[in-house]
């Protein structure tokens, strides 16, 4: 309850600026967001009509330093959003949604030397992390231009994280989250 009427107040300052929805607009939209629900990165979204549309969310990062490390990165969310109320600028849903994110990090052998001038080779590392969500909410959407809009949203959500999963070390969260973005529809 009271991220909801935090999402409320939050929202006020936004309506000052808010624009009227555009119907003539196609069924598309493109964003970025960061959401504990549905994950962080780009964003799109197909507006089946009036009351239901589907969001992906997708963020991928890969970095090769030569031989001495490698880092990936990457994260896919789905929301389905159901619309309770429109107005001439904003806009209420109910949300559905999840995520999957993954990281991994790779340190191959590298030689070191020690006080005497000696030569070693330290071993190959590798970390990872695993993290999923899974939950539903409520988010508030504002026209502040005619293609563009910024959003809101809480959420309830079931969540954990799995670190190195050889050594079993993981945690899981059960409770509210938040997110925001902004997004551009053609």
């Amino acid at each position: 309850m009271r991220i909801f009427l935090l999402l409320i107040i939050l929202s006020l300052p936004i309506g000052a600026f808010a624009q009227s929805y555009d119907e003539g607009l196609s069924h598309h939209q493109l964003g970025i967001e960061g959401s504990m629900l549905t994950g962080a990165g780009v964003t799109y979204s197909f507006i089946f009509d009036s009351l239901v549309r589907i969001k992906t969310t997708l963020l991928a990062y890969y970095q090769n330093q030569g031989n001495s490390s490698s880092d990936w990165t990457g994260s896919v969310g789905l929301e389905i959003q159901r619309t309770f109320i429109t107005t001439e600028s904003t806009r209420f849903y109910g949300l559905i949604g999840g995520y999957y994110y993954s990281h991994d990090y790779t340190n191959p052998s590298s030689n070191y030397y020690d006080s005497t001038g000696n030569s070693y080779l330290s071993t190959t590392y590798t970390t990872s992390e695993h993290d999923f969500a899974v939950g539903l909410g409520v988010g508030l959407e504002v026209m502040i231009w005619k293609h563009v809009a910024l959003n809101i949203a809480g959420s309830f959500q079931y969540s954990g994280v799995n670190y190195n999963p050889s050594n079993n070390s993981n945690s899981r969260y059960l409770g509210p989250g938040i997110g925001a973005g902004v997004s551009y529809r053609f």
